[in-house]
């Protein structure tokens, strides 16, 4: 059983992961996939600070970081992280990250805007695969802080 869907039973939470012959690498090409509004869709980003601290912003996938505003909050400069750090940090490859289950224990923030849906869709840890979850259960599981980001 992948580490998503066991998080997911460990927390009771009733969904499926669905599994796409597409990719939905990105939040336009998920939202092609399900048939929903890009705004549904939670997109796993990671940065990095300047001390090397990988940081995890799960971000509504209308929406774009403001790496000045990230920055203050972490007061810290970030950049957006390679793939390769991605991977040594998570586990995932770019564009399958999922928002909880990573290698390492990740300081995570979530976008204000995923406040205005109930549910929304985000990675089950591959580039076809999507899970739905309930934004307040997502909270809940990755501890994260609320912030605006853009």
């Amino acid at each position: 059983m992948n580490t998503v869907l066991k998080i997911l039973k460990a927390h009771h939470i009733r969904t499926k992961i669905v599994e796409f012959k597409k990719s939905t690498h990105t939040a336009q090409q998920a939202a092609t996939s399900l048939k929903c509004d890009v705004s549904q869709i939670a997109k796993s980003i990671i940065f990095v600070t300047s001390n090397k601290e990988p940081i995890l912003v799960i971000v509504c996938g209308a929406n774009r970081v403001n790496l000045e505003l990230l920055g203050k909050v972490l007061n810290s400069t970030v950049t957006i992280a390679s793939s390769a750090f991605i991977k040594q940090e998570t586990g995932y490859d770019v564009g399958g990250v999922p928002p909880f289950g990573h290698k390492t224990k990740l300081k995570t923030f979530i976008d204000r805007d995923l406040l205005e849906a109930n549910k929304v869709y985000t990675s089950a840890g591959t580039s076809n695969s999507i899970f739905k979850i309930g934004t307040l259960e997502l909270i809940e599981i990755t501890k994260a802080q609320i912030i605006q980001i853009k």
